[in-house]
């Protein structure tokens, strides 16, 4: 109930941020709307989301010992790689003290660049439908996968530099989101690489040449990552990383999935390769992505969740593409109430398969 409540409560004041005339009051509205899901976050008690106990606390206890920064990055390849991580956790455990502070400035970072992000896909959907959608489909995971959700939240505030060809924001920004995440690295590679795929003009078969392409690249990922990092010294810290694309095989599935989903990032492109049958394309991909994070741990598919945040733009968007007018409203409906049962299914029915507990307070 909490949940609900916390969703229903950050989407009505974005929605009157979206309606508001004035500069000041949308603002206004946007800052209440941002800080509801983040002041929850921060009050979450210990242990709500596993990657709290993996991380988050012993890293909260490393840097309250530690005398310098660089003593409390010392000895540890993720603290020294990842310094954006460290930097925000190390000062922020100086300066309170507290490691519900810490969740909270997780959460801020996190809710802000996902709140941004919806902003700045406002045409392909109203921004407070793609928020409310990303509250039922991943909020419960910024609770878990703290640093990697930062670095995906970052990579889909930017996401529209793309489509105008900003591409030194964008790298700049992903080098920054790897600085919490060093996987998010994967972006520079995979959404620059079907953005080119997808703008540039060449001849359809060649495009499809390449787009099979990274589809086997994706299943020899894991043997040139093993390879790589075996025999380039400077790359060893890297050793491992292939279990990113070799989980039971399903992150690789899910990587194979996320490929599908960037047609729908560049609607257009969509609409040149796939033609009159882009409607139906995106209605599979709404099917199928379902049934997928339903049957699937989410764990088990880590690289997929660079793209996962711009997917929920891509479910948002099916209202907008329905011809019939009249049919808009219960598209909409009917997405909002199947977010709904993915939301009961995987965060209270399986709720230990994907990583996140029962909401539980520090104060009740």
């Amino acid at each position: 109930m909490a949940y609900m409540v916390m969703f229903t409560m950050s989407t009505f004041f974005a929605y009157w941020a979206s309606r508001a005339k004035n500069r000041d009051v949308m603002i206004f509205f946007s800052v209440i709307s941002i800080m509801i899901p983040c002041v929850m976050g921060g009050l979450r008690a210990y242990g709500v989301g596993n990657d709290t106990v993996t991380y988050a606390f012993p890293h909260f206890k490393k840097a309250l010992n530690a005398s310098t920064f660089w003593g409390f990055v010392a000895g540890d390849n993720k603290l020294s790689r990842e310094l954006g991580w460290s930097f925000i956790t190390y000062a922020s455990t100086k300066l309170f003290r507290s490691l519900n502070v810490n969740f909270f400035i997780y959460q801020l970072i996190t809710i802000t660049c996902v709140y941004i992000g919806a902003y700045r896909h406002r045409k392909y959907a109203p921004f407070p439908f793609i928020l409310l959608l990303f509250f039922l489909v991943y909020y419960n995971q910024t609770y878990n996968f703290m640093r990697q959700c930062i670095a995906s939240s970052i990579i889909f505030m930017v996401l529209p530099d793309l489509e105008h060809r900003r591409y030194k924001r964008f790298i700049i920004c992903v080098v920054i989101a790897s600085m919490f995440h060093t996987s998010a690295l994967i972006a520079l590679i995979y959404f620059l690489g079907f953005h080119w795929l997808i703008t540039t003009k060449m001849p359809d078969r060649l495009r499809n040449i390449s787009l099979y392409g990274i589809l086997l690249g994706i299943f020899t990922a894991k043997y040139m990552i093993a390879f790589i990092t075996t025999t380039i010294p400077l790359l060893s810290v890297y050793q491992g990383f292939e279990r990113y694309v070799d989980i039971g095989s399903y992150a690789t599935s899910g990587l194979v999935f996320g490929s599908l989903l960037m047609f729908s990032i560049y609607k257009h492109g969509a609409q040149c390769v796939f033609g009159d049958e882009v409607y139906r394309f995106y209605t599979y991909n709404l099917a199928f992505n379902l049934l997928y994070r339903l049957m699937v741990s989410i764990s088990a598919t880590r690289l997929l969740f660079y793209f996962s945040f711009a997917n929920v733009m891509l479910v948002a968007s099916i209202p907008s593409i329905v011809r019939e007018k009249s049919m808009k409203a219960l598209y909409c409906i009917i997405v909002v109430f199947v977010s709904l049962v993915y939301w009961y299914t995987v965060y209270v029915i399986r709720v230990q398969f994907n990583g996140t507990l029962p909401y539980r307070s520090i104060i009740f």
